[in-house]
């Protein structure tokens, strides 16, 4: 490409309208290229973040006024999160290094709340059951925990729903080396002010 055949500004405009496999293809073309996909940061990467169902504010709920470092590295960040937690593996090592589970393939889910056909009461009552790289999922409502709860396996822990319907009141002490927390909305206990620990 020569940036001297059309304008930077109408470069822009075509790059914005390509979706994100595309966006990634363009990059390797040449630096050229790569300059004017990296400038997007604030228009079409913006765009693809916000866009992304399962992906929010990085800075919610804190500071959702305030844009985050680069919005290119925050979807990427999330999709290498997602990425981690959905393939499949058969071999499980341990590590504290989130990059290097594998979820096994019959990994089963667990529902807390009103769930038609059953399901549980609590979120403690839930992550008793759970075994190593199985799935909670917490449907709408507002979960309040009396006593500090243990994460003792890794387990992937979400909230059905928009953000804003699952909210937890809770203190959580991790034990496992890892855990994945998604759509849901923190609280401190009561009895602590400690919520994740």
């Amino acid at each position: 490409m020569e940036v001297g055949s059309l304008p930077v500004e109408l470069w822009r405009l075509i790059l914005a309208y390509l979706p994100l496999p595309d966006l990634g293809r363009c990059c390797l073309v040449c630096r050229a290229w790569r300059e004017l996909v990296l400038s997007l940061d604030s228009t079409r990467w913006r765009q693809l973040c916000l866009g992304c169902p399962e992906c929010r504010h990085p800075n919610w709920p804190r500071r959702p006024h305030l844009p985050p470092v680069s919005w290119r590295e925050a979807l990427r960040q999330h999709a290498l999160a997602s990425r981690t937690w959905t393939q499949n593996g058969s071999d499980l090592h341990s590590s504290a290094c989130l990059h290097l589970f594998r979820r096994r393939k019959d990994r089963r889910v667990w529902h807390v709340g009103t769930v038609p056909g059953g399901g549980y009461e609590t979120l403690r009552g839930a992550l008793a059951a759970a075994g190593p790289y199985d799935k909670v999922v917490l449907h709408a409502g507002v979960y309040e925990e009396q006593v500090e709860v243990s994460l003792k396996v890794p387990v992937e822990i979400v909230g059905m729903g928009k953000l804003g319907d699952v909210s937890l009141l809770v203190s959580f002490d991790q034990q496992c080396p890892t855990a994945r927390l998604c759509n849901l909305v923190f609280m401190p206990a009561w009895f602590s002010p400690v919520v994740y620990k």
